[in-house]
């Protein structure tokens, strides 16, 4: 009587422990299903994503080159003397801006998409547009040096070419220019602000700027003050 007790007992316990261990495996396929189903959904988001940004990014390279294209046959249809007979090289600035190199004195300028000259071939090279600017970066050079400025698209001069290095921006109220080995802060106008003093010098990001003075790192203030932190 016992015994059968034992065994009835015995059997019972198996038979919810085997439910129970149904129930968790049963429990287990649903979660990996789901996470599957997820991982593929997520991979799938993923490869769609990376489709669309490459689409856009050739579809742009596209519109330029287009735009490129169309502005080129403008300039040499309408304007065959300029870019045949007068330049020797011609740079794409923007839509509307080239940057040409005379054929006679094989000085640099800026000419619109009209042929009309911007900024007169009286520059060694023109590198572009500045970043977050209107204005066109320019440099002279000679046997030992490069020297940087600014001129505006009206041709008007924003920074004499004069300097070995220049940071900064339209959203800084000064430009980190370097002379004689020696960094310094101008404002827009070309005034010194900060005299040349720095080892190294970073434009103003938040109102302070990174210098360094006998590998000395610190910041400074736009007043020229030391920031101290």
């Amino acid at each position: 009587m016992f015994e059968k007790f034992i065994n009835n007992k015995t059997e019972k316990i198996i038979a919810e422990a085997k439910q129970e261990a149904e129930t968790i495996i049963e429990n287990a396929k649903i979660e990996a299903q789901r996470l599957t189903c997820e991982s593929e959904l997520l991979k799938a988001i993923r490869q769609k994503s990376q489709e669309i940004k490459e689409e856009t990014i050739k579809e742009c390279k596209k519109l330029k080159q287009e735009t490129q294209d169309l502005q080129e046959d403008i300039l040499k249809n309408n304007n065959s003397i300029y870019s045949i007979y007068r330049y020797s090289k011609v740079l794409y600035l923007n839509f509307n801006l080239w940057a040409v190199t005379d054929i006679n004195n094989f000085k640099t300028g800026v000419i619109n998409i009209k042929g009309n000259q911007v900024i007169p071939c009286i520059y060694d090279e023109i590198s572009g547009l500045l970043d977050g600017t209107d204005d066109i970066l320019v440099m002279n050079r000679d046997a030992n040096n490069n020297y940087f400025g600014l001129v505006n698209q009206k041709g008007e001069v924003v920074i004499e070419p004069k300097y070995n290095d220049l940071d900064g921006g339209i959203y800084n109220k000064l430009w980190a220019v370097k002379l004689d080995n020696k960094w310094g802060f101008i404002d827009h106008n070309g005034n010194i602000v900060i005299p040349f003093q720095y080892d190294k010098a970073n434009c103003f990001i938040d109102n302070k700027a990174k210098v360094e003075i006998n590998n000395e790192t610190f910041y400074i203030n736009e007043a020229g003050n030391r920031i101290i932190e």
